[in-house]
């Protein structure tokens, strides 16, 4: 039994294992679990789009500057996650398989029946879905959460 963490599109990898494996996991913790508990914003998945078919500086500082990181100058970190991510976008390619895996939103009884202790961590400015929206999904959904 582990204990599990997953961020964005990795949170709703996490969470997807938990409800189907729940033996395999102590406690969860989700950082912000993209498409798991509200749908995505039109908004993304077009962003996400146009950086997959044109994976340039330009697409990915795009993608990433509105979803709040941003190139300030003279920050070094912030350069090297989007030098990373678009050096990413342009050298790998998503598998097929991996990509007819599409996140969608779970059902309330999905939710509902994880065994485990959930820690759900979301920022109050996120961008590719409502986050007071899911938080209140959660609440209601998977009490102490």
């Amino acid at each position: 039994r582990i204990f599990l963490v997953g961020m964005s599109y990795g949170g709703w990898l996490a969470l997807n294992l938990a409800m189907t494996a729940p033996e395999r996991v102590r406690k969860l913790v989700l950082l912000s679990p993209a498409a798991s508990l509200q749908p995505l914003v039109r908004q993304f998945g077009l962003r996400v789009m146009l950086m997959i078919f044109f994976p340039t500086r330009l697409t990915v500082n795009s993608l990433m500057g509105w979803m709040g990181v941003k190139d300030t100058p003279g920050d070094t970190g912030t350069r090297c996650i989007l030098d990373l991510f678009y050096l990413g976008m342009k050298h790998f390619r998503i598998p097929p398989e991996s990509a007819r895996i599409m996140p969608g939103v779970f059902s309330d009884e999905q939710l509902q029946a994880l065994p485990m202790p959930v820690l759900l961590l979301i920022g109050g400015r996120e961008v590719i879905y409502d986050p007071a929206k899911a938080m209140d999904r959660a609440r209601a959904r998977r009490p102490g959460c």
